[in-house]
């Protein structure tokens, strides 16, 4: 019985602080759900890679990282969820990827910036709350595959490049946003 009491102090000491009563995911301002996006004509593929690193596996690698990089282990500890799904082998032509990514509006969200190349188009949005960067958006069509990228929480764009280069995320790992941005302060 002394258990049983000593476990309920416990969770209601750490409850409010808990992850358990975190704000969800989806309810956060930075996270959107592709599909809401309306890219893919129904029924929408599958994907062929899904990646979710959460909260948990984020502060772990923040962790693992604080020795050799401070600076990106503070942004990652600041950060709540990475996203990344690729389609390969759609039934659509690069041109109607382009077409719909034009077409693509986002009320809550500023794009950063697009890139159109002969084979390619890129589209960065970025979505702040009290002039903080709270998720990055990156979509990313070819003729060969499409990806989406949604990074939530606080987050300094010139750090981006980084993320991508220690997570292995390809349309991420070339950017450079510049020291220019400003520092996100981590997460409460």
């Amino acid at each position: 019985m002394f258990f049983l009491y000593a476990l309920l102090l416990f969770a209601a000491a750490v409850g409010p602080t808990s992850a358990w009563a975190a704000t969800p995911l989806e309810e956060q301002p930075g996270y959107i759900e592709f599909t809401s996006l309306g890219l893919f004509d129904d029924p929408e593929p599958e994907a062929n890679v899904e990646i979710y690193l959460k909260e948990p596996l984020l502060d772990l690698v923040a962790a693992a990282t604080r020795s050799e990089d401070e600076e990106l282990a503070n942004m990652l500890a600041g950060l709540n969820l990475i996203r990344v799904q690729v389609y390969e082998d759609l039934d659509m032509s690069y041109e109607h990827i382009a077409a719909r990514l034009s077409a693509l509006s986002l009320p809550d969200w500023e794009q950063a910036v697009q890139v159109r190349e002969p084979d390619e188009q890129m589209q960065f949005y970025v979505r702040t709350k009290d002039e903080t960067i709270v998720g990055l958006l990156v979509l990313v069509g070819s003729p060969d595959e499409f990806v989406c990228i949604n990074i939530v929480g606080s987050l300094d764009l010139a750090q981006v490049g980084r993320i991508g280069r220690k997570f292995d995320i390809a349309p991420l790992d070339s950017i450079d946003f510049g020291a220019a941005s400003p520092k996100a302060p981590p997460k409460d």
